[in-house]
């Protein structure tokens, strides 16, 4: 079910499909088929004044340009998109390629956001494409949206799929027994950190949304 998410697609529709990621089926489509307006779906969330990571899964049916966006209420934070083979940035003047992409294949997308200098880190498949970007507009942020194309733009498909955002990316651990060891795995079961006592890192933009905490 997507319906704490709003829905903004005159010009489409938004549904759960389970063809495209069946690894973690279902994915959250929004199809444009009309150039006449809006097609797009937001998501609140507290405004963060903190630095936080954001990440998604995404993928796109062809080159039209598509956004993945941060708000600050109305204003465009994280101006992101994918357009013509390339993930791209907005700089509040022009647009800047920071990868190569193709249509209808999977990324993660990330971004590491400090609203309080107005930059922001990009990454890739958990490589650092670009740092410290700029922020477009002003404010903290409170929403992300995901939108296929704009208003006039040719019909085109976006999936996204294990949206996340978070603020650490540690797990602490208190109390183990002085014979004991933790270890963190991610969701394909591979080892990720492992310690005595403390904390479990998670290696930056490698977080996929599942962990598994073994004790020993």
């Amino acid at each position: 079910s997507f319906t704490d998410w709003v829905v903004d697609t005159p010009s489409g529709s938004t549904t759960l499909d389970g063809s495209m990621d069946p690894v973690r089926s279902p994915a959250l489509k929004v199809a444009r088929t009309s150039s006449a307006g809006n097609c797009l779906v937001s998501h609140t969330m507290a405004a963060q004044s903190n630095p936080f990571y954001m990440q998604s899964s995404y993928m796109t049916s062809t080159t039209t340009r598509s956004y993945i966006l941060g708000l600050a209420g109305a204003s465009i934070r994280v101006y992101f998109s994918s357009y013509n083979g390339y993930f791209q940035y907005y700089t509040g003047s022009s647009w800047i390629n920071v990868a190569s992409c193709s249509s209808n294949t999977w990324y993660d997308v990330g971004f590491y956001v400090r609203c309080s200098d107005s930059t922001y880190d990009i990454y890739i498949d958990g490589s650092l494409v670009m740092s410290a970007a700029t922020l477009t507009g002003s404010g903290n942020i409170d929403a992300v949206r995901f939108q296929a194309g704009a208003v006039g733009a040719s019909n085109t498909n976006i999936w996204f799929d294990d949206i996340r955002v978070y603020k650490d990316s540690s797990v602490t651990i208190n109390n183990l027994p002085a014979n004991a060891i933790a270890e963190l795995y991610d969701r394909d079961g591979d080892l990720i950190d492992r310690i005595k006592s403390g904390s479990l890192t998670v290696p930056a933009m490698k977080f996929d949304g599942t962990l598994m905490v073994k004790l020993w």
